[in-house]
């Protein structure tokens, strides 16, 4: 049964006394709104019957008109899915929810497609009906970006910085490694950045995300490189340019601050530059 709907008139003007009593109805007239009201309401109830029986009536004819359909050749034979690689077969066919023989027009595609994209590798999916026996399924799946360590656990995130929930890591090993609060957010661009040196890139063993404001890099041979807030790429292509000119990287250096625009500052191991101390590592902010 449907709810009622609510209708609020705009309210009438008020009236003084005077008029409120020349507008109090007569005897009989109040007798005629108490059958009238009694009326209505009889009239609600039979209407409210009446619905029942034809909401329960017209079931059935739905229903008979499907199987109809049905056996007219309008039923699932074959049900096609695109774009399935990491998504189980079954877990599809299940939150698809049809068997063979199930009437085509007994399938609502808004609904299914909600069912689909609720399953942890679908990030869109499409659904239609190629009539007369063909239930057509495109998925895009969501594509695994990186490793995100947070409280000692790993786990594996999309572009979207979501994380897969039944991706297992030990499978996507081969994914940079992102660390700390707020690093999956940030994630992608950082990667787009990281991707315009390939020379450098394949050195980055992982990025710390610090104080939800910037990253540090960890390099292979245990340098770690400290990134700006800003105009990260401009930092970013300058320790590229001076590894190819003047191969810095290959020295003994611990640590590479890129955060001040218009310098570089390098730690050096402490045997090989007294002078690191005085720009010991301090607090990393």
């Amino acid at each position: 049964m449907r709810d009622l709907s609510l209708r609020v008139e705009p309210r009438a003007p008020s009236m003084n006394r005077a008029q409120a009593r020349s507008r109090k109805p007569s005897l009989v007239t109040r007798g005629r709104l108490i059958l009238g009201a009694a009326g209505l309401l009889g009239l609600l109830v039979l209407g409210l019957a009446w619905s029942g029986w034809f909401g329960r009536t017209a079931d059935r004819i739905a229903a008979a008109w499907l199987e109809s359909t049905a056996e007219a050749g309008l039923a699932v034979e074959e049900v096609l899915l695109l774009g399935r690689q990491r998504t189980s077969k079954q877990a599809l066919l299940d939150s698809i929810g049809v068997q063979r023989g199930t009437p085509m027009f007994a399938i609502d595609p808004q609904a299914t497609k909600d069912r689909i994209e609720a399953l942890p590798w679908v990030a869109t999916a499409m659904v239609e009906r190629r009539l007369p026996n063909v239930l057509l399924i495109e998925i895009a799946e969501r594509r695994p970006l990186a490793l995100w360590q947070h409280r000692g656990r790993k786990v594996v995130i999309d572009r979207d910085g979501e994380v897969i929930e039944t991706a297992q890591p030990e499978r996507f090993a081969a994914l940079p490694l992102v660390v700390g609060e707020g690093a999956p957010a940030h994630t992608e661009a950082l990667l787009a950045v990281l991707a315009r040196e390939p020379q450098l890139q394949p050195l980055v063993v992982a990025a710390v995300r610090v104080g939800e404001r910037r990253w540090n890099l960890q390099l292979r041979g245990g340098i770690d490189v400290r990134l700006p807030e800003e105009k990260v790429a401009e930092a970013w292509g300058e320790l590229a340019r001076l590894q190819r000119e003047h191969n810095l990287l290959q020295r003994e250096i611990l640590a590479i601050d890129l955060r001040l625009s218009d310098r570089m500052v390098l730690r050096m191991a402490p045997d090989l530059a007294p002078a690191a101390a005085a720009s010991g590592p301090g607090k990393d902010t």
